[in-house]
């Protein structure tokens, strides 16, 4: 068997967002669509697609926004082929922020989305975050 040409750990590519904002501008395109290239050398892998918001602002605007990212995210990657099973959408607003609220500098690198790609253990089990156990599908 011919071993990839693009290792799945060099797959990991974080978008960052204007604030308030959920829409993808040029550069995501262009990065989303080199990544989905990548991905087919990858066809049973799963995307892990995890969306964030900074701090500022109220808790549920901001999962809400999070979760906007993260789906427009992965609607792009399927535009590009990707079967939308392979991929798992997470939010998490502002639940995983290190920032002061009046850090705008770290505000800027919060508003993203973070995408992994890990490999699918069998048909009925999957690694759904690198860090975690792994997760049956039921």
């Amino acid at each position: 068997e011919v071993e990839p040409k693009i290792k799945m750990a060099d797959l990991a590519v974080s978008l960052l967002f204007a604030s308030s904002q959920s829409s993808l501008n040029e550069s995501m395109h262009v990065k989303i669509l080199n990544l989905s290239r990548a991905l087919k050398e990858y066809p049973n892998a799963l995307i892990q697609v995890d969306g964030h918001a900074d701090p500022r602002g109220d808790s549920e605007f901001n999962l809400d926004l999070s979760q906007r990212r993260a789906n427009a995210v992965a609607n792009a990657l399927v535009e590009q082929g990707i079967d939308r099973a392979r991929i798992v959408v997470r939010s998490f607003g502002e639940t995983r922020s290190s920032s002061s609220e009046y850090d705008y500098v770290a505000h800027r690198a919060e508003r993203n989305v973070d995408i992994k790609v890990s490999p699918m253990l069998s048909e009925n089990t999957v690694q759904t975050d690198i860090n975690t156990p792994v997760a049956q599908i039921k």
